[in-house]
């Protein structure tokens, strides 16, 4: 099942029931009032429990592996730098095609943003740390128990 799939993307009509993100994942019923339109417009209002429970699930994880790779760049004392092309920038993908996680090493494209790359190093460490699962959920916002 993949995110943003059910996320709502014109207005519900009044008193819909959606769900939004906060530190949890919280029902509301649309009334035309501001909070209303404003998770409308950051892409926080979904029409089912199961997509903003997915979504926060994501965000949680986000953040772990975020602040993991930001700590194993400060501990290597590493940050990226595109001006250097003999610098190795390593990133996790995914291959739909062969289903299997990919550790990729980016010399001079940048495919992400800056604080999803980390040195080599640090590969390891973050397969010590995550399972292949929770990195292919980090990187497709999918879950392989649930239909797409």
């Amino acid at each position: 099942m993949g995110i943003s799939k059910y996320r709502v993307l014109a207005y519900p009509e009044e008193y819909t029931v959606y769900w939004y993100i906060g530190d949890e994942v919280y029902m509301g019923s649309w009334e035309n009032v501001v909070a209303d339109f404003a998770r409308l417009k950051t892409g926080n209002c979904y029409l089912k429990w199961e997509e903003a429970e997915l979504e926060f699930e994501w965000r949680l994880l986000n953040t772990k592996i975020l602040n993991s790779i930001a700590l194993l760049n400060k501990e290597d004392n590493w940050v990226v730098d595109w001006k250097n092309g003999e610098q190795e920038k390593w990133y996790y993908a995914w291959s739909r095609k062969d289903s299997v996680l990919d550790v990729v090493c980016a010399r001079w494209t940048q495919y992400g943003n800056n604080n999803e790359y980390f040195s080599y190093d640090a590969i390891q460490i973050l397969r010590t740390l995550y399972t292949q699962e929770e990195l292919k959920f980090w990187i497709t916002k999918e879950k392989d128990n649930e239909t797409t």
